[in-house]
């Protein structure tokens, strides 16, 4: 198993992240990484979509855990693991961090890592920041 956390600090109102997480074709503008994101369904626990990155296939996931304004988790399963993103708000001190924590594990989870793994942690930091930038705007 691994696990990384990132937080990113935003003077955004939860209501304005939320709006751009609980929209997963928008995906793309705040994570470049990503072509397109589909999703069956609304945006709740058991919809299923598909999350496709640049240069690469599409992956599904499902969403497990779906908190208006707080937070949400998507998993993808692969082939001896499962991949879980776990995307929260936290208020701090008069301000909001932005939490998101990568966790994948099953018996193939380093040797995901090690192929997929660390592509993905790059990707993160970069991510965060643009989304509190588009939410700070609105």
């Amino acid at each position: 198993m691994w696990s990384f956390e990132y937080r990113h600090e935003t003077s955004a109102q939860p209501e304005a992240v939320w709006r751009l997480w609980s929209d997963p074709p928008s995906w793309p503008k705040w994570d470049e990484d990503l072509d397109e994101v589909t999703l069956e369904g609304g945006f709740e626990v058991g919809s299923k979509g598909v999350l496709r990155p640049k240069g690469m296939d599409g992956f599904g996931f499902e969403l497990t855990r779906v908190e208006p304004g707080v937070g949400y988790t998507d998993e993808t399963p692969l082939p001896g693991a499962v991949l879980r993103f776990d995307h929260d708000l936290v208020p701090e001190d008069g301000r909001m961090r932005i939490v998101q924590r990568v966790t994948m594990d099953g018996p193939k989870a380093n040797e995901y890592f090690h192929n997929l793994g660390k592509e993905i942690l790059l990707d993160v930091p970069g991510a965060l920041a643009k989304l509190a930038a588009l939410a700070e705007a609105a």
